[in-house]
């Protein structure tokens, strides 16, 4: 909508270090309490899931005494990523001070501002009001117990070609780092690029799948017709189909590449050494008709 307007988004894309490991339990328990209702029973399961939590290190055969923890939720658990959410769900209020657009899912957030371009003094209010908000999420996530990977800060600026060529920014400073604008950004396993193309998305997918593909051809041999099939829906099929929405609307040019992606890995499933058309790999391999 924003480039339709003429006008050019800077997004901000903030990383945090360590952030499933760093929620401290009596915070996160208080939060779920006051903010969003949770009390009881209810509280009691999360009060049960979080204690009694041990770790410790097994180094040359040898075992550290157990260390109880306090802080972190289980990374890669269905509820870690919701109880972060939670947790830093102020996050929001902070931002919204200044900027009225802001996303997050579990340790990423997404910061974005559209300007009009080819004004000074537009593309510095835009800078400034981005910093700005930086650095209050900084001290907020300071007092919370978290912090910003300031290396891992990216961003860039998305709009026409047009309008890109009217705006002129350096750097954007993040904490104690000047982070450059970079030409695309990988935000939740999405490559986003200055020209909202996705070339780069899809370029970086097949590049990924192809690699499988090899490598899965190497040992079909040894492998039953249902392994092959497995393999080729975790490591391809998964990777073209993830956020398949988006590719709504783009040019054939560019499906094409996913077009013949998708051949190729019909052809591996069934071992066709030839041509197969795409119909034939719908209905029998995805299920679609």
């Amino acid at each position: 909508m924003a480039m339709g307007r003429q006008e050019v988004v800077l997004l901000v894309l903030l990383d945090l270090s360590a952030a499933f490991d760093t929620v401290e339990h009596s915070m996160l328990l208080s939060r779920l309490s006051t903010n969003f209702g949770i009390r009881g029973t209810a509280l009691e399961l999360f009060v049960s899931y979080l204690s009694g939590r041990f770790q410790r290190v097994l180094l040359s055969g040898k075992c550290s005494e157990s260390l109880q923890l306090n802080h972190g939720v289980p990374q890669g658990s269905c509820l870690g990523p919701l109880l972060s959410i939670l947790y830093a769900s102020k996050l929001f209020e902070v931002v919204k001070r200044h900027l009225p657009r802001v996303h997050a899912y579990a340790d990423d957030t997404q910061l974005y501002l559209a300007f009009k371009p080819g004004c000074a003094s537009s593309t510095d209010d835009a800078i400034a009001a981005m910093e700005r908000r930086v650095n209050d999420i900084r001290a907020w996530m300071l007092w919370d117990k978290l912090m910003i990977n300031d290396g891992k800060t990216d961003f860039v600026l998305i709009g026409t070609l047009q309008q890109l060529s009217k705006v002129h920014i350096d750097s954007l400073s993040a904490g104690d780092a000047n982070v450059s604008p970079i030409q695309a950004v990988k935000n939740l396993g999405i490559w986003i690029d200055s020209n909202m193309s996705l070339r780069v998305n899809i370029n970086n997918t097949c590049r990924a799948a192809y690699y499988y593909i090899t490598n899965i051809r190497r040992i079909t041999k040894y492998l039953s017709n249902q392994a092959t099939q497995t393999l080729d829906h975790a490591l391809i099929i998964g990777r073209i189909d993830y956020c398949n929405s988006i590719l709504f609307g783009l040019p054939a040019k560019q499906m094409a590449k996913l077009q013949r992606l998708q051949n190729s890995a019909a052809r591996l499933t069934f071992r066709f050494q030839g041509f197969i058309i795409f119909r034939q790999f719908c209905v029998s391999f995805i299920g679609f008709q």
